[in-house]
């Protein structure tokens, strides 16, 4: 038996510990782990809390701007804003000048460059409205991470302040004194090392659980007690045709009924919770893939509890109840790809519901989605903030699969599938309804300048070069576009454009038509754009880009910037 010296208890590796997450069986070195705490928790008592320190807390308070810090304090502030994902893009989107509305487009290579180059600007606009606190922070509004990674997330930093700016709770347990209480302790050496698996690891043990020591330790240990009380162990269940696609939906012998379900719950937009169960409508948001976009932030995977997951409690102090709703909202509506392909189409099945019922939808979506929205439906909307708890007496909903799974299908499913009729009637749905703005000429040929946070074409400009000559009207992605970006690609005979979500108005494009596709190589395994090209009927063509990042990090490879050599671009380009 080899010594695991950071726990300073005889069993083989951590292995024994990573264990607890994909296998139902307990090692002797497990059961042997837990006599170990038990022993050492026995009589715990709450002198030990004399011990603790508060970890500091970041706070931000604009009615503090421009106090004045030395230079410790603001390297201290920074290196705290970086150990939360995407709180320096949020602050910065916010705050500093020199990148602004650019801050989740622009690399964080070039964010950071910029902020050393304008560092005391930096320190006046972002570090100055920025404080550490160690006292409890019960009193103060909170900014969760969901703002962190969406800038089109609406929240009022006027008046109300000061917040407190959440972070990882990895990041809570750094203060040296805390890390000093808790490695005492074994139990509080796997806290530190992984407090999510110090949890599970509680979780399932009928031992640890009713134990009275463990609870008066864990009431000693404040944030990971916090940690603790923000999650609830949820049992998920999947609705018969989460599997389904719309058009299996739409064809079978209760085509003309939505699927309803009494007396749930909906947490963080996208969440349906039925009593003590996490209830799922679409097979893409399985908790047991690998990755689910929208859902990281909010939920975590229990792999020892195999039909079990955790899921974050709302923070949010408002409680909306309804007799009755439709459910519109989906895991990324944010992005206009998923939105238009995977939540609109559903609205098809709710012509028999009662006119007076109100429709949910997410209230951070993009302003240009919520006008669409509102022009679409004809039904009272209510907007469901991100920290919303919403009761519902009796939810309608389209339960099926949503087009593209985010990461490998665990049954062999088909990763890409659309609808055609889906596709059909929501194309017809959008082009009959919306109205386009005046005056308006739409191009035959463009060419859709893509400004992005990744995957970025570097030779952008010698590409728009070569467009130009051929007569490709080059279109930028102003909110004018977006308005009408559907009668843009109606009207249109060939489009070039690099990959990106703009690219779901394929579906608006007239049978025939040509689209050319300016993609890395690293997005060869879904062939999605080319899928939906073939489902509505449009000629497609892509010229393939070579990626900048080589690295060993497997995420920065897919989301790498590339380069198109442009022999590759200019045989599909027409005169």
């Amino acid at each position: 038996m080899k010594v695991f010296k950071s726990f300073g208890v005889p069993f083989q590796t951590r292995r024994h510990l990573r264990a607890l997450h994909s296998t139902s069986s307990k090692s002797k070195s497990i059961s042997n782990l837990e006599n170990v705490i038990i022993d050492e928790l026995l009589g715990f008592t709450e002198k030990n809390q004399n011990n603790y320190i508060f970890p500091k807390s970041l706070i931000l308070d604009i009615d503090t701007a421009h106090r004045k810090q030395n230079p410790w304090i603001k390297l201290e502030l920074l290196l705290r804003i970086l150990k939360t994902r995407g709180q320096l893009r949020w602050l910065s989107f916010y705050f500093f000048s020199p990148v602004l509305s650019d801050a989740f487009q622009i690399s964080s290579g070039k964010l950071l460059l910029t902020i050393l180059l304008n560092w005391d600007k930096f320190s006046r606009e972002v570090l100055s409205v920025l404080y550490l606190v160690r006292d409890q922070t019960e009193q103060f509004g909170r900014i969760s991470l969901h703002f962190f990674t969406n800038p089109n997330a609406d929240i009022s930093l006027s008046g109300d302040g000061p917040y407190l700016l959440e972070s990882e709770y990895f990041a809570e347990f750094a203060h040296k004194k805390y890390r000093t209480f808790l490695r005492k302790f074994t139990l509080g050496r796997i806290i530190l090392w992984n407090p999510s698996c110090a949890i599970t690891f509680i979780e399932q043990s009928d031992r640890l659980m009713n134990s009275e020591d463990l609870k008066s330790f864990i009431d000693a240990s404040p944030h990971f007690k916090e940690m603790i009380e923000s999650r609830v162990k949820l049992k998920f269940r999947f609705h018969p045709n989460s599997s389904d696609t719309f058009d299996q939906r739409i064809e079978s012998p209760r085509s003309n009924q939505p699927d309803r379900v009494t007396n749930v719950e909906i947490w963080h937009q996208r969440f349906i919770l039925k009593e003590d169960e996490l209830f799922l409508i679409d097979s893409t948001c399985s908790p047991r893939l690998e990755f689910v976009a929208g859902h990281w932030q909010f939920l975590e995977q229990i792999d020892f509890f195999d039909d079990h997951v955790r899921l974050k409690k709302p923070r949010g102090s408002r409680e909306i109840n309804l007799e009755e709703a439709i459910f519109l909202m989906g895991r990324v509506d944010e992005n206009w790809y998923h939105l238009l392909l995977d939540t609109l189409p559903r609205y098809s099945s709710f012509n028999d519901v009662d006119s007076d019922v109100p429709v949910l939808v997410r209230s951070d979506l993009p302003s240009t989605s919520i006008d669409l929205l509102r022009q679409l439906i004809t039904r009272t909307l209510i907007f469901i903030e991100p920290n919303d708890k919403v009761s519902v007496g009796l939810l309608h909903f389209l339960a099926g699969r949503s087009t593209v799974f985010d990461s490998k299908p665990l049954k062999g499913e088909d990763r890409v599938k659309f609808s055609p009729k889906s596709l059909a009637w929501t194309k017809k749905w959008i082009l009959e309804t919306i109205s386009q703005s005046h005056k308006l000429d739409f191009p035959k040929k463009f060419y859709i300048n893509r400004k992005a946070k990744y995957r970025n074409l570097i030779n952008a400009k010698k590409i728009i070069k070569i467009c130009r000559v051929r007569n490709y009207e080059i279109l930028d992605c102003t909110n004018q576009f977006f308005l009408n970006q559907s009668f843009y690609f109606a009207n249109a005979s060939h489009i070039v454009s690099p990959g990106g979500a703009v690219l779901a108005n394929i579906l608006f494009m007239k049978p025939g038509s040509e689209i050319t596709i300016i993609r890395s190589s690293r997005d060869s395994d879904l062939q999605l754009w080319e899928n939906l090209a073939f489902t509505c009927g449009i000629e497609f063509s892509e010229a393939v880009g070579i990626p900048t990042y080589y690295g060993r990090k497997s995420l920065a490879r897919q989301h790498s910037n590339y380069l198109l050599p442009l022999s590759r671009i200019q045989k599909f380009l027409h005169l």
